[in-house]
């Protein structure tokens, strides 16, 4: 039985792992087919490949990668958190569970869990988004960012990408914010379909990230 629901840090080894199998995943892919670059980087799940450095935690763009399938775009090559060539996936996951757990410390933040039968399957945090993409400390008032958004490659394809992304937009409201926004690769065109299937719009903006992608801007009312 599938089920969603708000974890805490005692989910960040769980969810380290899961962000982790994502990203190992992804680079298979690309590794077999470059073509799949621009596909579920976000692991969204079903759509999104989440191109979240933005996330970073911050509000800046962390290409989120880890959604990889769901739509959305994570494009990092390697993202925070997202193994490197050389790097063992015990040393990603470590990274992975660290920066989850980072992120949870600060206020206003929060990450929800797809679960089948028990066991982590998706998953996605929010943050108080900061001014500058993160650059500054000065929260952006009202405004979360959408980062880390993963799926486990097990369960591509299935639609949790899309559930989590909803949980977390209800999550959001219910702890005050009135915006949410994200960042995810321009070349993911299935990360953009699920955002735009789900109400996100593009807000204009574009920029390079730190692994030189081109990564697009989204926004959405809460």
């Amino acid at each position: 039985m599938l089920t969603t629901r708000v974890g805490d840090a005692s989910d960040a080894a769980a969810a380290g792992r899961l962000w982790t199998a994502a990203n190992l995943a992804r680079t298979a892919a690309l590794e077999h087919d470059p073509r799949s670059a621009a596909v579920d980087r976000s692991a969204l799940d079903d759509g999104p490949a989440a191109t979240d450095r933005s996330a970073l935690d911050d509000g800046t763009p962390a290409v989120d990668r880890s959604a990889l399938d769901d739509g959305s775009v994570q494009g990092d090559a390697p993202p925070p958190g997202g193994p490197a060539a050389g790097v063992s996936e015990q040393v990603a996951h470590a990274v992975a569970e660290a920066r989850v757990r980072r992120m949870l410390t600060a206020p206003g933040s929060l990450i929800v869990l797809a679960e089948q039968d028990g066991d982590p399957v998706a998953m996605a945090l929010i943050v108080q988004a900061l001014a500058q993409d993160g650059a500054s400390a000065d929260p952006l008032p009202g405004v979360t960012h959408v980062t880390m958004v993963a799926v486990h490659p097990a369960h591509w394809r299935r639609g949790l990408g899309g559930a989590v992304v909803t949980r977390a937009e209800a999550e959001a409201r219910r702890l005050g914010y009135t915006r949410a926004q994200l960042w995810t690769q321009q070349s993911n065109e299935r990360a953009h379909h699920l955002y735009t299937g789900l109400g996100w719009i593009l807000s204009g903006r574009s920029k390079t990230d730190d692994h030189g992608e081109q990564i697009r801007h989204y926004t959405r009312d809460l």
